[in-house]
């Protein structure tokens, strides 16, 4: 009896925790524009850097579009598709077309496909890593909040 006790206890605790680490995906659609991590864990805006923040806007309709800063003429933009796994917490991004600034804006066919683990997300930031994450990094973005 007191082992059939523990083995209830113990799957009450896991089906707890695992609910605990659910994500809200709904979350995801937004704008954000990148952050960076402050030594107490909280995301921060950027700040002035040469070229400016990324930006990566997750639309609604499942499209998704990258912007990098430009920087002495050099940047990007690529557009494409977003997908989330919501059973691993993991989204990827397929890339179909990209815009070169250097190259005159003209559009180029690609197939770039990334996958990333959410972290973090909230209404405020997000928290990705790159699948597979050699040089454990993390990659953080804040909501662009419009002022009206």
């Amino acid at each position: 009896m007191r082992y059939m006790l523990f083995i209830l206890l113990a799957l009450l605790v896991e089906i707890s925790s695992s609910a605990q680490k659910r994500v809200d995906f709904t979350c995801i659609v937004n704008q954000w524009i990148q952050g960076k991590i402050l030594d107490d864990g909280s995301i921060a805006e950027l700040g002035p850097s040469r070229g400016g923040p990324s930006q990566l806007d997750i639309r609604a309709d499942s499209t998704v579009t990258f912007n990098t800063g430009v920087m002495c003429g050099f940047g990007y933009t690529t557009f494409g598709k977003w997908s989330i796994n919501p059973s691993d917490s993991t989204i990827t991004f397929h890339y179909t077309q990209k815009k070169e600034f250097q190259k005159g804006n003209s559009l180029a066919v690609i197939n770039e496909i990334h996958h990333y683990k959410i972290v973090r997300l909230t209404s405020r930031d997000i928290m990705i890593e790159p699948i597979p994450n050699k040089y454990n990094d993390q990659i953080v973005y804040l909501a662009v909040i419009n002022q009206e």
